[in-house]
This record gives C-alpha cells, sequence and structure tokens, in this order.
C-alpha cells in the first residue's frame, strides 16, 4: 500500500506490504516497471522515481504447506512525479563596482535567495558572486536555480604624463593619460579651468 503516490521529484518515497498466510519469513521481490528492484525486505524507500513508473511486489510465502510454492501479486502502484521548473534572472549580470541590480526568480509561488538577497528588490553586489534561488511551488515542491553576477572593478586614473614642465603662452604641450583598474582600452574624458587653458581631446589619451 502507499499513502501518497504523487510525490515531488527527488522525494523519498517508502512502499509497505501487509500480508497474510506467509509465513514467518516470507521473500518478498519488489519490482519497478516489472524490474526486480530492492531487498528481501517488507518495505522499499527510492528517491528517483521518475514520472509514470509503477511499483509492485511479489511475495513468496513460506507457509506450510505453501513453501515457496505459491507466489503472491501486489496492486500496481503507478506514481506521478512533479516537477518544479524554477529560474533564476537578473536585471544586468555584467556590471560595475557600485551599480544596482535586481535579482528574481520565476516558476514558483515563494522564494529565498542566499547572501541575504530579497527576491525582486534592488542591491550593490560588491564582488563576482554565484546567487542562489530556492523556490517552493503551489504543489509544495522546491528547486533550485543560479545566476552569475560580474562585478568589474572600476578605472582608476593614476597620472597625467607631459611633454614638458614649461609652457609658453598661448604655447601647447601633450598630456597623456595613465589608468589602471577597470578593463582597458580606456577612453579619457579631460576637464581643466577653460578660463586659463583648453584641452583639444584629439588625442586618446
Amino acid at each position: 500500500n502507499d499513502i501518497d503516490n504523487i510525490i515531488c521529484a527527488g522525494t523519498n518515497i517508502t512502499f509497505s506490504s501487509t500480508q497474510n498466510n506467509g509465513g514467518i519469513l516470507p521473500f518478498y521481490q519488489w519490482k519497478l516497471n516489472g524490474n526486480n528492484i530492492g531487498l528481501n525486505a517488507p518495505t522499499l524507500t527510492l528517491n528517483t522515481i521518475i514520472d509514470g513508473d509503477i511499483i509492485s511486489l511479489m511475495m513468496t510465502s513460506n507457509a506450510i504447506p505453501c513453501l515457496f510454492t505459491t507466489n503472491a501479486v501486489s496492486n500496481l502502484i503507478p506514481i506521478k512525479v512533479l516537477t518544479s521548473n524554477i529560474t533564476a534572472s537578473a536585471n544586468k549580470t555584467n556590471i560595475c563596482y557600485g551599480d544596482t541590480i535586481i535579482l528574481k526568480g520565476s516558476g514558483a509561488v515563494s522564494y529565498k535567495w542566499d547572501n541575504n538577497v530579497t527576491d525582486n528588490k534592488p542591491f550593490v553586489p560588491t564582488i563576482t558572486t554565484t546567487y542562489n534561488i530556492l523556490g517552493t511551488d503551489s504543489n509544495g515542491c522546491k528547486n533550485t536555480a543560479s545566476v552569475i553576477i560580474k562585478v568589474n572593478s572600476l578605472p582608476f586614473a593614476e597620472y597625467i604624463q607631459s611633454s614638458s614642465n614649461k609652457l609658453m603662452v598661448l604655447g601647447t604641450i601633450l598630456l597623456n593619460g595613465h589608468a589602471s583598474l577597470g578593463k582597458p582600452p580606456y577612453t579619457y574624458h579631460w576637464k581643466t579651468d577653460i578660463s586659463k587653458a583648453t584641452i583639444i581631446d584629439k588625442i586618446n589619451p
């Protein structure tokens, strides 16, 4: 017999049997889709059942005068396996340090993220991280999903190199910017006091 033949994927399910006139030590042979499975025992526990599998039991009595001559075959138990299709998504997966993102689960009715993330609420990641979500659907079945957020370092303008440390009035010098971190190649945007000098950004850097 079974209490509930509808289960969530990956759930343990235990089958048990009752017998009459089986003797003190009857022999139990469990079957999965007609194939022998399990041990010689009155119960069978599985967690690899797939949708549509059928469980049955054949028992051989050792009771006199039926000693090992009579096989009793149980009813067939078809199993319905429910699968939760949980997905995890982000509005951005490749960001700069300091950017805000939103992670969102779908396919369930409730969600729980790790790393103190709240579903569909903005937050600021600080390092590249794999975020995992546990979703529970309307059947009570659970499943997990994940999404990787890559956090890129901000570029750092280290110093400016000048072609000369002296400049005549209305003269011209060449300035070269040097940066690090982030991801090259870099784009430079020059700023100055326009009342004192003009930068012609024709050469980059």
